[in-house]
């Protein structure tokens, strides 16, 4: 059933033209009949029988129709579509098609119908409902005009003010311009209420008396959103440019419910970071209630309602989530941390040993399947490398001690990786200066790198121990050890590390690639040469 269907439908027989003589004559009555049932078909605001409130059946108490102990006008709303009335005005069912209701958001609590009259002025509605609303929030009103032309008429009142408050009208009707007005508010449209609110706080001020503000005045500018200094207490009325603001975070249909679920999280953590824990269970609880497909975050906001209901001495609830976390996420540890302090806090000390004892072996089992899961992951991770190695034609020394991916036991701190982006692999590697016992390491080293790139980098400025100046990238030479013939060979340094890698006999040992950098034809390298070739 729609707001509309949920509407009291009936309606006096007294003609329309002498309702506005009726409502003028009863408001002198308005509010002054309400402590007991009227004869007059449960009308409890002074107006006749032929006027507009008839309601199903007398008040529970005084002031309070709804029965919800807030001290609202608020009448019941069910019942009202059954096509028969009980009202001795002998009022009957209005057919949807040619029903035009409205719903009032943004009428201030102080308001009654009087005020909500003269809102409308001149146009008149043929009926008023107040919405059972929860206790602190604000009332919703609905209002049901007799022709289109009236109803078009009255939605020229929309985001018009009622004191200080600016009143939105959502049309319940078939309407053109039903979308529009439902829509979320632009920035610019926000900045022109915003504009629109401080330009009518001033032409209230002239109203006053010179060097006077009423309280309310205060009271509803320290409301505004702009003017705002810390976050309103829990279930107080929010102020409508709050509303809307909360409406550009929240209102979003792109948004999954898991992407809500996260949004309501964070909400809640934000309001818990300030202490303000009853605002951080409603946020929770609206994450709860998306019902999103992801278990962690399911028992993560059960488990953080449990800690605010904790810090509010609520240790029952907070048990009762931390077992609700634990359904959602049977190893989440602090649901057990928790559940076991609640149990502390309800002393209940047998329940405080079962509920360590469990996260004890849970966070063990826990712990043993991440290490088992890395493991895995880390095993897979290498054999993707090796299988990249060999398909390039690539040497390593065989010898099952060494662990090629072990970079505690490497001088380069580094291992040899693979690019998931593009398959590609990089080297650590080792440039080696045996004349002055000196080393160079290359952390990563990217296999379509060119020799002579790398050393332009390591060569752009003399090097301390080159106290001769020869090593410069003019005169090096680049060698490498020939594992099949046992002897040094030169190598050019136009050629990518891949391309040297593939030589005959180069093979990686200890998982780096090694080379041998020298002057050639220097007393040292002819020297070093005729050694090697004699070992």
């Amino acid at each position: 059933m729609n707001d509309t269907q949920s509407m009291a439908r009936q309606r006096g027989s007294g003609p329309n033209q002498n309702y506005g003589q009726q409502r003028q004559e009863n408001f002198g009555g308005y509010g002054r009949s309400m402590s007991g049932g009227s004869s007059g078909g449960g009308n409890n605001s002074g107006y006749n029988n032929n006027s507009m409130n008839q309601y199903d059946g007398p008040p529970q108490n005084n002031y309070n129709y709804g029965g919800n102990g807030n001290g609202g006008n608020n009448y019941p709303m069910n019942n009202q579509m059954s096509g028969t009335s009980n009202s001795s005005g002998g009022a009957m069912k209005r057919p949807m098609a040619v029903s035009f209701t409205m719903k009032i958001r943004g009428v201030p609590f102080e308001a009654g119908e009087k005020e909500v009259f003269e809102f409308f002025s001149p146009v008149v509605p043929i009926r008023l409902e107040q919405e059972n609303t929860p206790r602190g929030k604000p009332p919703i009103w609905y209002a049901e005009f007799g022709s289109r032309e009236e109803a078009t008429e009255a939605l020229t009142f929309h985001k018009k003010y009622m004191g200080t408050r600016y009143i939105e009208l959502l049309p319940l009707y078939d309407d053109g311009n039903r979308s529009k007005m439902m829509a979320t508010p632009t920035p610019e449209e926000l900045d022109r209420q915003l504009d629109e609110f401080i330009d009518k706080l001033v032409e209230d001020k002239d109203h006053l008396p010179a060097g006077e503000l009423d309280d309310a005045f205060w009271k509803d500018l320290e409301r505004h959103p702009f003017f705002l200094k810390e976050m309103p207490d829990d279930g107080a009325e929010l102020h409508p440019a709050m509303e809307a603001l909360q409406a550009l975070k929240w209102d979003d249909d792109d948004d999954t419910p898991l992407d809500k679920a996260n949004k309501y999280k964070e909400e809640g953590n934000k309001y818990y970071e300030y202490k303000k824990y009853r605002n951080a269970i409603i946020a929770y609880t609206e994450g709860i209630k998306q019902r999103c497909s992801d278990p962690t975050i399911n028992a993560i906001l059960f488990c953080n309602r449990a800690t605010a209901n904790f810090y509010l001495g609520n240790y029952r609830s907070a048990l009762r989530d931390c077992v609700l976390s634990r359904k959602c996420k049977s190893d989440h540890l602090k649901a057990f941390i928790k559940g076991a302090e609640a149990c502390m806090k309800l002393e209940k000390y047998k329940d405080v040993q079962i509920w360590c004892s469990t996260g004890l072996t849970k966070e063990k089992e826990r712990n043993e399947r991440k290490q088992q899961g890395r493991e895995r992951k880390q095993k897979s991770e290498h054999t993707k490398v090796l299988n990249a190695i060999r398909q390039r034609n690539i040497h390593l020394e065989e010898d099952p001690t060494i662990d090629i991916f072990n970079i505690s036991t490497n001088p380069a701190g580094s291992c040899v990786q693979l690019n998931e982006s593009d398959q590609t692999l990089t080297f650590p590697v080792v440039f080696l200066y045996p004349e002055y016992a000196q080393t160079d390491y290359i952390k990563e080293f990217h296999e379509n790198t060119k020799l002579i790139d790398q050393l332009s980098v390591m060569f752009e400025s003399r090097a301390p121990w080159d106290e001769e100046g020869k090593y410069t990238l003019n005169q090096i030479g680049i060698y490498y050890e020939d594992q099949n013939k046992h002897e040094l060979k030169t190598v050019s340094s136009d050629k990518t590390l891949l391309e040297v890698l593939q030589l005959p006999g180069f093979v990686i040992q200890l998982g780096m690639p090694s080379f041998i950098i020298m002057v050639p034809n220097s007393p040292f390298a002819k020297h070093y040469l005729k050694m090697y070739s004699t070992l």
